[in-house]
């Protein structure tokens, strides 16, 4: 099989042979520039524009910590002691709240935590309470998850909230 490779390779012209051996040469830096050159430049080029994103957000950070920690120095700190006292201030605050209605499930969550569901509430009213919480009692909001609901502004919402 080699062999009748070669004889056809020696029957051609010099030219013919120059013609192919160069139209070989441009097939294989073609096909290097598209398989590994191009896709290694694309992909440095994703990176450097990622690094300099990430710079960008490092520096944001790096100006929000001071802030941060004026903040937190602010944040009332909670007399709550375990999770019993923790569950019966959340259960006071929700009948001074206009989400009292709307939550269905106080209970204990892990690590002196109290877990909440709320099924169907208004999305505002339940920030401000969460809001008012923190700040009136020390509780913060450890785990957050949310599901729009067919109602505008409704949502059904499963937290986890802890006294710091």
């Amino acid at each position: 099989m080699m062999q009748a490779y070669i004889e056809k390779w020696q029957q051609r012209s010099t030219r013919e042979r120059i013609l192919l051996i160069v139209g070989a040469i441009f097939m294989v830096i073609s096909l290097f520039y598209v398989m590994i050159w191009e896709p290694l430049s694309t992909a440095v080029k994703h990176y450097r524009q990622d690094v300099i994103s990430n710079k960008m957000l490092l520096q944001q950070i790096k100006q929000a910590g001071p802030e941060i920690a004026t903040l937190r120095s602010q944040m009332k700190q909670s007399q709550i002691k375990n999770q019993a006292e923790l569950i019966s201030v959340i259960e006071k605050a929700v009948k001074k709240s206009r989400v009292q209605g709307a939550i269905s499930e106080i209970g204990l969550g892990p690590e002196n935590s109290a877990r909440l569901r709320f099924d169907d509430v208004g999305f505002d009213e339940l920030m401000a309470w969460l809001i008012d919480l923190q700040q009136t009692q020390g509780i913060v909001v450890n785990t957050f998850n949310v599901e729009k609901l067919s109602v505008v502004g409704h949502v059904r919402a499963q937290l986890t909230v802890t006294a710091v």
